[in-house]
């Protein structure tokens, strides 16, 4: 179910470039991270998945895909925990007039915690049985005979696949070994500028039709005891995300937003749903992609906003719809909080020993301005402000919704 209030004050933004840098120096997040992904490293079906490799062209969170799993696990477990809020973001609060929609991304992430688990687990399943790796001319990578090209990559059989991620991985091991006390970072960032190695794995998101990975999908949705239907979407999500990635990353795209809609309804989705949860799911990825460029690290967040975007050009009249029912219920769920604190009209007039009328009316407004922070109390008796501070501090600090 949903989160019935946010308790996030607006705070000062920051760029997602030090929002992660925070997430990343995090324990608290690093430990919750280790727990979920250490069991998955020792199983036969995840082994291969971790120990994948990547560039860091395209990836520069780690020389592993066990990296970006990492970092997106990290990600997740902050925004659950209220330590990364969407709407802080630099990025996202420039576009103007959408706090609601990153509000409704951020409440999804909190929601559907399993899912993405299981979407962080399973997105990357394909990448082992098609990864690619092509040294760029003249690079050292040319001469250890990394330089397949790309019609070669589609070809390769997964024992020669296998054989040539084992030798990667001996040489990106005998590279850092000369790099002593360097940091991760440091090490695949010089192999890279010394091989020049760009690894890429084409098709991998369509794998996870395969019947050995969609099994493996099956098996770890029944341990998180999801739904059928949820299960279902978490594959769609799989098979969709590469696209996303792809895309939504030049611009806005009406065509592709539309077929999306139209997917979700072919497979018996309610498209609003389904696609807000893709949307989440893509924000989780855009997170833990960093691009080591000459001028340094980047993240992309265009397809995040461009999917935001679209959807906004597609459905004009949506947006303002969506608006007002966020307003409308965001004024039911203040009036139950008011009433659940004891400072809705008839407890008041219990409390203020008053009848209702034009002064009563008046300090009502007053002490809902105050309890809101956004007033001063009326002139009231020392017990009976007493009596409200405990009410306006309920109100203020509602009770924790367990997900």
């Amino acid at each position: 179910m949903w989160r019935e209030w946010s308790t996030h004050a607006r705070g000062e933004s920051e760029f997602l470039e030090e929002v992660l840098q925070r997430v990343k120096d995090s324990e608290l997040w690093r430990e919750q991270a280790e727990s979920f992904l250490q069991p998955f490293k020792k199983l036969k079906s995840f082994k291969s998945l971790f120990n994948c490799p990547q560039s860091s062209d395209r990836h520069a969170e780690g020389a592993w895909v066990g990296d970006h799993l990492d970092l997106m696990s990290r990600v997740l477990f902050a925004v659950v925990g209220d330590d990364l809020h969407l709407g802080d973001i630099e990025e996202f609060r420039r576009l103007k007039g959408f706090a609601g929609e990153l509000d409704e991304v951020e409440e999804i992430l909190k929601e559907k915690v399993a899912s993405l688990e299981l979407f962080i687990l399973a997105h990357d399943l394909g990448k082992p049985r098609t990864v690619y790796f092509q040294a760029r001319a003249g690079s050292g990578g040319v001469s250890q005979c990394f330089h397949n090209s790309l019609d070669q990559a589609w070809n390769l059989k997964n024992e020669e696949q296998i054989k040539t991620t084992e030798d990667y991985n001996k040489e990106y091991k005998k590279f850092s070994s000369t790099m002593v006390g360097a940091t991760p970072e440091e090490i695949q960032d010089a192999f890279f500028s010394a091989y020049q190695i760009v690894i890429s794995y084409p098709g991998y998101a369509q794998q996870i039709a395969r019947p050995e990975l969609r099994e493996v999908l099956t098996k770890e949705s029944k341990k998180r005891r999801l739904t059928p239907e949820d299960t279902e979407d978490v594959f769609h999500l799989i098979l969709l995300h590469e696209k996303i990635l792809h895309d939504f990353s030049v611009g806005v795209n009406l065509s592709v937003y539309n077929h999306l809609v139209s997917y979700a309804i072919k497979y018996g989705r309610d498209p609003d749903d389904f696609l807000d949860l893709l949307l989440a799911a893509v924000f989780l990825e855009v997170c833990a992609l960093p691009c080591r460029s000459a001028h340094g690290i980047f993240y992309d967040l265009s397809p995040f906003t461009n999917f935001l975007l679209s959807e906004h050009e597609s459905v004009p009249g949506k947006r303002f719809d969506r608006i007002k029912l966020r307003q409308e219920k965001q004024l039911k769920i203040e009036r139950q909080r008011l009433r659940e604190a004891g400072l809705d009209g008839n407890d008041l007039l219990v409390l203020l020993d008053l009848k209702p009328g034009p002064e009563f009316g008046e300090m009502l407004k007053q002490i809902h301005e105050y309890a809101k922070g956004q007033g001063v109390l009326p002139e009231l008796s020392e017990k009976v402000k007493k009596e409200l501070f405990g009410r306006v501090e309920k109100f203020r600090n509602p009770p924790v919704v367990k997900l």
